[in-house]
């Protein structure tokens, strides 16, 4: 499967699963072509305006495998194409404006009652170290 998007940046913040502490619960930004316009899901994200956006997604770990959780559940419109540079740092700033308290209610293990155990830190997150699958229930969906 094609991920259109010219940067996915993975933040090294991680909520512990608490069936299964191999698996770690992640917040990634992604840059690319809007498509804000094209869910017609009940919880769909946000519809932006403009070509580009940068969307907010979750993401689950474990044992080299990445598991994308939604499409994003949020996003910020761009009137232009960034570098994939640009569009990097970009993701970064967003991935770095999530305090602890707004990451945990995202990115942790969706188990109630909130909140969840400490954040913490994984010592990489870069997509190469992945590789990307979806869940049986993801590949029914497409």
């Amino acid at each position: 499967m094609r991920i259109p998007c010219s940067a996915f940046v993975i933040d090294r913040r991680y909520g512990q699963d608490r069936a299964d502490p191999a698996v770690e619960h992640h917040s990634a930004v992604s840059f690319g072509a809007n498509i804000t316009d094209t869910f017609g899901a009940i919880l769909a994200p946000p519809i932006q305006q403009g070509p580009y956006v940068l969307a907010l997604h979750v993401v689950s770990t474990e044992s080299g495998l990445l598991y994308p959780v939604d499409k994003w559940y949020d996003s910020r419109p761009y009137g232009a194409e960034l570098s994939q540079t640009a569009a990097t740092a970009a993701a970064s700033a967003w991935l770095a404006e999530l305090n602890d308290a707004h990451y945990e209610w995202n990115a942790c293990d969706d188990s109630y009652p909130h909140p969840h155990g400490p954040v913490l830190r994984s010592e990489s997150a870069h997509l190469g170290d992945f590789i990307v699958d979806f869940p049986g229930w993801l590949h029914s969906a497409r």
